[in-house]
């Protein structure tokens, strides 16, 4: 179990929840008292932004948990954030999370503090003081592939035939010339010094 990621093993004991409950063979567990505010934002996203149950509870998990982090979420508490307090809980956060998850939970907390903030119990915007982690393009993939899967690569390729030998020369100009995918693709006959 170890080897299985935390959010695949809550999805699939979600899963397995529901088709116990849905046969009788497990009751549902006391529904968890909701603050008034989170009812209100739940609704409000259901009714005017459409989104999906997936996502309510997403937003749902995210908002109970900030406002549960105080210990209260009643409407003074709620009034009294300050911006040290949002520091606190996503720095608290952060520290069970991945960064593209706390992307997504420093979103849903810009929306519900926006929403407070239009329904008028904030008396100042806080979500531009929500900072987002920076997520950059492609950055999950490995800078380098080892170099035994370098070799296992080069000694798969069939080079009986011209398309072979071609898929070989190109994959060696790769690997062990150091040349760009566009650079091989661009290389000419007359780019070659063919006396040296």
């Amino acid at each position: 179990l170890t080897e299985i990621p935390v959010r695949a093993l809550y999805v699939a004991l979600q899963l397995l929840f529901e088709a116990l409950r849905a046969k009788a063979l497990m009751t549902a567990l006391p529904a968890k008292e909701r603050s008034p505010r989170l009812v209100e934002y739940l609704d409000f996203l259901r009714g005017h932004c459409g989104l999906a149950e997936s996502t309510l509870r997403r937003h749902e998990d995210d908002v109970a948990r900030f406002l549960g982090f105080f210990g209260r979420d009643t409407d003074a508490a709620i009034t009294s954030l300050t911006v040290k307090q949002i520091d606190a809980f996503i720095i608290e956060a952060s520290g069970t999370r991945a960064r593209r998850s706390m992307t997504l939970t420093c979103g849903v907390l810009r929306g519900f503090l926006g929403h407070l903030y239009l329904k008028g119990v904030l008396r100042a915007d806080l979500r531009k003081h929500v900072l987002t982690p920076r997520i950059y393009a492609l950055e999950g993939l490995p800078r380098s592939i080892p170099w035994k899967d370098v070799e296992l690569t080069l000694k798969g390729v069939r080079r009986a035939g011209v398309a072979g030998r071609r898929d070989y020369a190109v994959l060696v100009l790769l690997a062990l010339c150091g040349l760009r995918a566009n650079e091989v693709a661009g290389l000419r006959l007359e780019h070659i010094d063919w006396r040296r």
